[in-house]
């Protein structure tokens, strides 16, 4: 049997769903997050999902961004009430409609681009939006519903002249922009930076730690546009004891109170980019291992 939707917390604090660890799928649907999501975290949900669960997303302060694919069918109303980190979505061209509420009080979300398949904007789909400033339109809106922007800062609508976006942005006094007006610089849009960045599992002698060792490639980096950096951010219990240099040689410094074991450390290699392509951060865990 193939299953289309599911409710609300139909699988919250089941031994299958704490099992599991990050973004949990159920056939071909997202259930949502499983664990303490990171900050600034960034979904793309899988290609032939066609739903997610009411509540997915629902009140994710560390959720920033979402890509839908346009094997969906609909979204759930209230589906990113109360992400206040939500800053961008990029939604299906698959669906008809903004449910009510969908991203009630999304405090962060700035701007959006409602698909040309989208036709109905249902109520307070996007009430308390307060940093939003600038909606697009598609082309076959023809009904916003009530209090659909209310005490949001939206101030400007883009979409096609003589359009129900146009009408609707000359009754409540938003600023109208034609698409045909805004041209876009090609020149001017980055690539993202195709960074590749392996790790090793390294393994030091104790005696050597108590001089100084060095740890050589214990990290890889392919591909990096632009100049590379790194830096440890963790490391338990000996992240004093380290340094990394401009090449990602790890440095042991005289650990005297060395023990065998093996020990993680958290490290953020960033490329800077260049004219062509943006900076980019990708973060690592390398494993050492003393003996």
């Amino acid at each position: 049997m193939v299953i289309t939707g599911i409710g609300s917390n139909v699988f919250k604090d089941t031994e299958w769903f704490n099992s599991k660890r990050g973004w949990v799928y159920f056939q071909n649907i997202l259930c949502g997050y499983s664990g303490k999501m990171p900050i600034n975290t960034e979904l793309a949900i899988k290609e032939g999902t066609v739903s997610v669960a009411v509540t997915a997303f629902f009140e994710q302060p560390n959720l920033s961004g979402v890509v839908f694919p346009n094997s969906f069918s609909g979204l759930p109303q209230k589906l990113f009430e109360g992400c206040t980190g939500l800053k961008t979505v990029k939604l299906p061209e698959s669906i008809t409609e903004i449910p009510a509420y969908a991203f009630c009080k999304c405090k962060s979300l700035k701007k959006i681009d409602i698909p040309d398949s989208v036709r109905k904007i249902e109520r307070s789909a996007f009430e308390r939006c307060t940093a939003l400033e600038n909606i697009t339109l598609g082309d076959n809106i023809n009904s916003i519903g009530e209090d659909a922007f209310y005490k949001s800062g939206l101030n400007t609508i883009t979409g096609v002249s003589g359009s129900y976006a146009q009408n609707y942005a000359v009754k409540n006094h938003f600023l109208f922009i034609e698409k045909s007006e805004i041209k876009e610089d090609i020149s001017k849009v980055k690539n993202d930076n195709p960074i590749k960045v392996s790790v090793k599992v390294k393994t030091v002698k104790l005696k050597k730690l108590k001089k100084k060792a060095q740890i050589v490639k214990a990290v890889s980096v392919k591909n990096a546009k632009g100049k590379v950096s790194f830096k440890i951010t963790k490391a338990a219990k000996i992240k004093k004891y380290l340094k990394i240099n401009a090449k990602g040689v790890i440095t042991f410094n005289k650990w005297k109170k060395v023990k065998k074991g093996t020990y993680k450390v958290n490290m953020q290699i960033t490329a800077k980019g260049n004219s062509k392509y943006n900076p980019k951060t990708v973060n690592k865990v390398i494993k050492i291992r003393i003996k």
